[in-house]
């Protein structure tokens, strides 16, 4: 059980956010951080409708959902990495405990207007989305803790994207939609 993303493969999901911390761990990694995960995320095509094949996986438009890491050929980072946006999403260092984020309140659920150094959504709108931050979404619960996942998933249309933003479910969540990438 190595955590490993290989072009081809299935995505590792069905794991709570915990249980990719410790397996980045056994593999000499960590869960990335969201700095870090954004910052590999950037240039990777962020498209608001007419999703291909090709393309990142956002309205089920590959053969079957979730699928093999590296399907849509466009749909890579600046640096090459494959999936950033949508397919699952990834869960990230870090926890949101009563709606704060390293001490600072994190906004209510709605379209990106403004994203902070720490990556982070600042402020956020619920009616309309922000042609500067893709029209991506941020999904918010303000009570417990709740783990952070990036990106979006297979069904998440112009809402998935780079800008994108889970805070909704706790740490131990697992589910279908939600998998991790490892960084060293």
């Amino acid at each position: 059980c190595q955590p490993v993303s290989t072009k081809g493969l299935m995505p590792w999901r069905n794991i709570s956010q915990d249980q990719a911390r410790v397996a980045c761990a056994k593999a000499g990694k960590r869960l990335a951080s969201s700095e870090e995960w954004m910052q590999s995320a950037l240039g990777t095509p962020d498209k608001n409708s007419n999703w291909q094949e090709s393309d990142c996986h956002v309205d089920n438009n590959w053969t079957v959902q979730p699928g093999p890491v590296g399907s849509g050929d466009d749909c890579q980072s600046s640096f090459e990495v494959f999936d950033m946006i949508g397919n699952v999403w990834e869960w990230t260092e870090g926890t949101v405990v009563d709606g704060e984020y390293q001490g600072l309140e994190v906004p209510d659920s709605g379209y990106v207007k403004s994203f902070s150094a720490q990556a982070m959504p600042v402020v956020t709108d619920d009616q309309a989305g922000d042609p500067n931050y893709n029209n991506d979404y941020f999904w918010v619960k303000k009570t417990g803790a709740r783990g952070i996942a990036r990106g979006g998933y297979w069904n998440n249309k112009e809402e998935a994207g780079i800008y994108s933003t889970y805070l909704v479910v706790p740490p131990s969540f697992v589910g279908p939609g939600v998998g991790f990438r490892c960084a060293k």
